[in-house]
């Protein structure tokens, strides 16, 4: 027993899972040796008073074989180098690295002035790691970068144990800490929960879902072959105004176009974002390859607390993944309202407590989980996945007076994810922007694209 068995759940065993989910915070700083060593002793402080009050995340992640045709499981053991009096966060100077804050805030935070490999300690999805005895896995990473100006503070987080709401939660309680302010009980104990049955998995009686659209290629399936010549692909950032965003939701309502929907149905600023970023992509595609036949595949990400009663301050992986498929010329052509209801109901076929019990059960069931991944069978010639951290409130909290609030809230630039799309933490202003990952084609049509330069505004 090492401690931390109770931090063993179900659905965040997933092999490819195995890897780092990033979010930076960036904040204004004097330019000064005072300020700088204040702000490390503020942070370093803040992050012992974290590990002190969540002991796992001071922990290593290891993998240990389950024997023969099972996948190796992932567990948490202390580790001596991140306890106290040791800590989560290292302190980078990177002034002669990086432009000026000023600069980069001016810019807006574009993608090319974010390197990943400069500002953050660990890959990031879709990248995985070895771990070793000399350079064990930290369950979290926190790298605080001094720019002429400015501090960047980048979290890395180990994916099987903290997806992107768990990242906003230790944002949030580090930022109470830097406040000065104890840590709430309650968030106190809803970080440190049991996750061992936290989604009950169904019984004998209890009949799973056919959750195969989850299995990746078997290794004698060939892949498709390309749908046009290889071009890189790269990440980019586009910003939606409040006005726009606005404008997108009245487009996408039912009402609009006479869309049929129940009286409980609705469609979200969320739905029509993705609505109409995914509608503009496939139709950049069909232009330029002539495909109308093709299915796309739309891969969003469902955050699964409220479904299953499990309370926000739960950090855990407890992800599901909503799956919608449209022929590419019906898409291109339908009204933006039948496109964001379609994504609305399908992701109410996962966003609830039966769905999640399945999904769940399925993979505990499953021996070998190598086999699964969110996007299955996926193809980025055809395919979208997505997931939306808009609803993450970090652009209005205050991380004590020295630093204030964020100035911007990224993903530095990493290695790409092909055909993905990120959708930022919303600004103070409620903007906001979407990192997507597309080859130089899809980015080329898209600025090309008359609707989609209307709506969303290249940062780059």
């Amino acid at each position: 027993m090492d401690g931390f068995d109770y931090m063993q759940d179900v659905v965040g065993q997933l092999p490819f899972l195995k890897t780092y989910s990033h979010l930076l915070v960036a904040f204004p700083l004097p330019d000064d040796d005072s300020s700088r060593e204040e702000a490390k002793q503020r942070l370093l402080e803040a992050s012992l008073r974290l590990t002190e009050a969540f002991p796992w995340l001071a922990a290593k992640v290891v993998q240990r074989s389950n024997g023969p045709g099972r996948s190796d499981s992932l567990h948490l053991e202390p580790c001596e180098l991140w306890s106290s009096p040791n800590s989560i966060i290292r302190f980078t100077d990177c002034s002669n690295a990086m432009p000026c804050y000023k600069e980069l805030v001016k810019a807006r935070g574009p993608a090319s002035m974010l390197p990943g490999d400069v500002l953050a300690p660990r890959k990031a999805f879709p990248e995985s790691y070895q771990e070793t005895e000399q350079d064990p896995a930290p369950v979290i990473a926190l790298q605080a970068n001094f720019v002429r100006g400015g501090l960047l503070l980048d979290c890395a987080a180990q994916h099987n144990f903290i997806d992107m709401s768990g990242i906003a939660q230790c944002f949030s309680l580090l930022a109470t800490a830097l406040r000065g302010e104890p840590f709430p009980c309650d968030a106190i104990a809803q970080g440190n929960m049991d996750r061992r049955n936290l989604v009950h998995l169904l019984q004998g009686n209890e009949a799973v879902l056919d959750h195969a659209q989850f299995l990746r290629p078997g290794p004698d399936t060939l892949p498709p072959p390309p749908a046009e010549p290889e071009s890189p692909f790269s990440w980019r950032y586009f910003r939606f105004s409040p006005a726009k965003l606005a404008a997108l939701k009245s487009m996408a309502a039912p009402s609009a176009t006479g869309t049929t929907a129940s009286g409980s149905e609705y469609v979200s600023t969320n739905d029509a974002l993705t609505a109409f970023c995914w509608q503009r992509v496939i139709a950049t595609r069909l232009a330029r390859r002539r495909t109308p036949e093709a299915v796309a595949k739309f891969c969003r990400a469902v955050d699964a607390r409220r479904a299953m009663g499990v309370p926000a301050g739960y950090m855990g992986d407890l992800v599901t993944i909503a799956t919608s498929t449209m022929g590419f010329r019906e898409l291109a052509e339908a009204p933006l309202a039948d496109v964001a209801l379609r994504l609305r109901r399908d992701l109410a076929t996962v966003n609830n407590r039966d769905y999640v019990r399945s999904f769940a059960t399925w993979i505990a069931r499953t021996a070998d989980k190598t086999v699964i991944a969110y996007g299955g069978k996926f193809n980025p010639d055809t395919d979208i996945g997505s997931s939306s951290w808009a609803q993450i409130g970090l652009a209005s909290v205050a991380f004590g007076p020295l630093l204030g609030r964020p100035s911007l809230i990224r993903r530095p630039d990493f290695v790409p994810l092909k055909s993905d799309i990120y959708f930022m933490p919303q600004t103070e202003r409620g903007n906001i922007d979407a990192l997507v990952c597309f080859n130089q084609a899809d980015l080329d049509g898209l600025m090309r694209d008359q609707m989609w330069t209307a709506y969303a505004d290249y940062i780059g």
